[in-house]
């Protein structure tokens, strides 16, 4: 599948298993009670926000966590103790966007594995800086068997732009920043690569890289030749063998590549136009799992459109019900092996 080389012109820790009556010492009472003070149930990505409120009948040094509930339970987030009056701040997460929920739990310091009595559960939706355009059922995924990154583990890219004109390394780094606020998922650049992806495993890839961005001429990837009218072509390998927290199967994707054609030129930044930062974002919207859509506003429209280069409501959508919401993915109990699969190879023509 290809995206435009025109644009038509339009206006992807471990799970906690809760302990409601827990001793710490004989002598010690159950973990205490904990009231819970939480904010607006809507607030903008990168505000500061905090819940607070007051333990009753744990010691000094003790604290609480914050949880979030995932696929099969509550993943905890955030531990601080309390203060000399048995009260508590815990800052909620608001770099990334979309619907979670939190709750508060009382915890021993020495062990905290003991956990006590929750608070009461709380949803918040953490919205864009920005009006996302679309609709956030424009969106699609490039198999119908269920597949994501584990957000439980660092992603690792690195860029082989010895091909691409001035910034491209910048670009690549917003883009990834990008797809971080939407997913949860936290993207670290690891520096650049002489290597260039082709179809298969790309076994080559450095020690901690999960995710290749190279621009390159068609004659030297495999994955161009596929589409030699292409400015971009991106996918993903994914494994099987792995489940959710909750027991549910899902396929790891494992890696991403990304190759941009360097005989094709486009305007760097993501502003209005044809640009460079909107051909990366698309192509790593398929190493995320995304196919394309028909919605012209989103970002996994294939073709380039004139407007901004920003995530639609639709590419949200689908990058948020993949994302670090769900909770960690893990190996199978009895995990036999699989062949490595690579997802659907998309492109922008």
């Amino acid at each position: 599948m290809s995206r435009s080389a025109r644009r038509a012109l339009v206006p992807c820790a471990l799970m906690t298993v809760v302990v409601m009556a827990m001793f710490v010492t004989p002598a010690r009472a159950v973990l205490g009670s904990v009231t819970a003070d939480w904010p607006a149930a809507q607030v903008s990505r990168g505000s500061s926000v905090s819940v607070t409120g007051h333990v009753s009948g744990l010691e000094l040094g003790d604290g609480v966590f914050l949880q979030q509930k995932v696929l099969g339970g509550w993943r905890n987030i955030t531990k601080v103790r309390l203060d000399a009056s048995r009260n508590y701040r815990v800052a909620i997460p608001t770099w990334w966007v979309g619907t979670r929920t939190y709750r508060v739990i009382t915890t021993s310091l020495l062990n905290t594995t003991l956990l006590g009595t929750p608070s009461s559960s709380w949803t918040v939706d953490v919205v864009p800086t920005y009006n996302p355009p679309g609709y956030e059922t424009q969106y699609k995924y490039s198999t119908s068997s269920p597949a994501r990154w584990d957000p439980c583990r660092t992603i690792g890219y690195r860029v082989n732009a010895r091909q691409a004109t001035s910034g491209a390394i910048t670009d690549v780094k917003t883009a990834f920043k990008r797809l971080g606020f939407a997913t949860g998922f936290r993207f670290v650049y690891r520096g650049t690569t002489t290597g260039i992806p082709q179809n298969g495993g790309n076994s080559w890839y450095p020690a901690g890289t999960q995710i290749v961005v190279a621009w390159a001429r068609p004659s030297q990837s495999s994955m161009l030749r596929l589409f030699p009218n292409a400015v971009g072509v991106g996918s993903a390998i994914t494994s099987g063998g792995y489940v959710n927290g909750d027991g549910t199967s899902i396929s790891r994707i494992i890696r991403g590549a990304v190759v941009v054609n360097s005989e094709r030129h486009y305007r760097a930044g993501f502003g209005t136009g044809s640009t460079r930062g909107d051909i990366v974002l698309h192509e790593l919207g398929h190493t995320m799992g995304l196919s394309h859509v028909g919605g012209s506003r989103q970002i996994m429209y294939p073709m380039v459109t004139s407007g901004p280069a920003l995530l639609g409501k639709g590419d949200l959508g689908g990058l948020e019900r993949r994302g670090a919401r769900l909770g960690c993915v893990r190996e199978a109990q009895y995990r036999t092996a699989t062949a490595v699969e690579p997802l659907a190879v998309h492109a922008m023509p």
